[in-house]
């Protein structure tokens, strides 16, 4: 896995899993798993993959957790506890600006996507009356990558982020979310 810096609490990943993995992840028949909404995300049209009933997931997951140790060295942080969330992003799905309130590292990893337009944003402000916040950075959705967000510490420190370009009808997202819990 590579991790570049992008400021001191985000960063863009790259190469996340052996490309043989990745093609495991394109071959799941993901509209068919087993889902639930998860809480307060009711009107965004996500689901979370209940990965325990997917075998394939749950290898995978052990892999994701396994870049632990270079994220804690990375970060001078020890973690106590890891766990990886599947997303399905149904048409229509949109997440607004907004900040994170928990206090943990996170690796938003992309997989499946109609395109690249469908990362997450990172701005240095949340203001709605600008007609365009200042952009920090964006991840395009691209196979493999994703970024890594270092949650801990005060929400001053914490940057701003969302997905603003829905997804398109006939179409679906997965992501899987990786918390690293100190």
């Amino acid at each position: 896995m590579i991790i570049e810096p992008v400021c001191p609490k985000l960063f863009q990943v790259k190469d996340i899993l052996p490309e043989l993995v990745v093609e495991e992840i394109k071959n799941i028949d993901w509209l068919n798993l087993p889902t639930d909404t998860p809480p307060m995300q009711e009107q965004m049209i996500r689901k979370k993959i209940k990965h325990e009933y997917v075998p394939a997931l749950t290898k995978i997951n052990q892999l994701l957790e396994n870049h632990s140790k270079q994220i804690g060295e990375l970060l001078n942080l020890k973690f106590i506890d890891i766990r990886t969330l599947w997303w399905l992003d149904l048409p229509g799905f949109v997440s607004g600006i907004h900040i994170d309130s928990t206090e943990y590292t996170a690796l938003q990893a992309y997989w499946i996507a109609p395109g690249i337009k469908y990362g997450t944003h990172f701005y240095s402000t949340s203001n709605r009356s600008l007609k365009q916040n200042p952009l920090i950075k964006r991840f395009d959705f691209t196979t493999n990558t994703g970024y890594l967000n270092d949650l801990t510490g005060p929400d001053s420190e914490k940057i701003y982020h969302g997905m603003p370009n829905p997804v398109p009808k006939n179409t679906f997202r997965i992501s899987s979310y990786t918390q690293f819990l100190t």
